[in-house]
């Protein structure tokens, strides 16, 4: 439920950006909106239903609420996949360049936002990149369009968000296998206690078959 809630709150912020919480421009809010996949917040909704679901199964022992959180977390299962497949790449991206980024302060560069300005179609754009500058003979500009205090924040986000989502992946793969095993021995008691009745139901109207013959 914990993960679930963190994937769905990192989300938020990451699609929407709650409180502007990493955007500080007009531009960076629409260019970010306009690259993530908006995707992450809605992954929470059914981690936390079939955290409650399976809450409920383990506190009430009944064999029909287990079998429905088996279906439900095995749907879980796949939308993790999914999730954590769609956006690997972009945090693979981001964290190449803010690694690079640290890399260069590492070897005495002094990194900032470097903001540009032009118009096009009569309309004025702005642009902000990371600069990262040792010199004036030696400069490395990072095209990515972000500042170097969004690329800092996204990436940390994304590294919540990566580490919530794969917790949500063991557990439920987890939580997963030990429901298939509870469902697989109540079923095994349920038929030892079937077998067990049978026999003795069998035997009576066998006897009772028996001395009704001889009398």
């Amino acid at each position: 439920m914990i993960a679930g809630l963190t994937i769905f709150l990192c989300g938020l912020v990451r699609t929407y950006h709650i409180d502007e919480v990493l955007t500080k421009t007009v531009h960076e809010k629409k260019m970010l909106q306009s690259v993530n996949e908006h995707m992450e917040w809605w992954v929470g909704f059914p981690l936390i239903a079939c955290s409650i679901l399976a809450v409920c199964a383990v506190l009430f022992d009944r064999s029909f609420l287990f079998k429905i959180s088996v279906l439900a977390i095995g749907t879980c299962f796949v939308i993790l996949v999914y999730g954590i497949l769609w956006d690997a790449g972009e945090f693979s991206w981001i964290a190449y360049h803010y690694h690079y980024v640290q890399s260069l302060k590492s070897e005495g560069f002094d990194c900032a936002t470097k903001i540009h300005n032009f118009t096009y179609s009569g309309h004025m754009y702005t642009i902000q990149e990371c600069e990262c500058r040792k010199n004036k003979e030696i400069n490395f500009d990072l095209f990515i369009m972000y500042s170097c205090e969004l690329l800092r924040s996204q990436y940390y986000l994304h590294a919540v968000l990566g580490f919530a989502l794969a917790c949500a992946f063991g557990l439920s793969l987890f939580t997963l296998f030990s429901f298939v095993l509870i469902l697989k021995r109540i079923s095994q008691i349920t038929t030892a206690l079937h077998l067990d009745e049978k026999p003795l139901s069998e035997d009576f109207d066998n006897i009772h078959g028996d001395l009704y013959v001889e009398s």
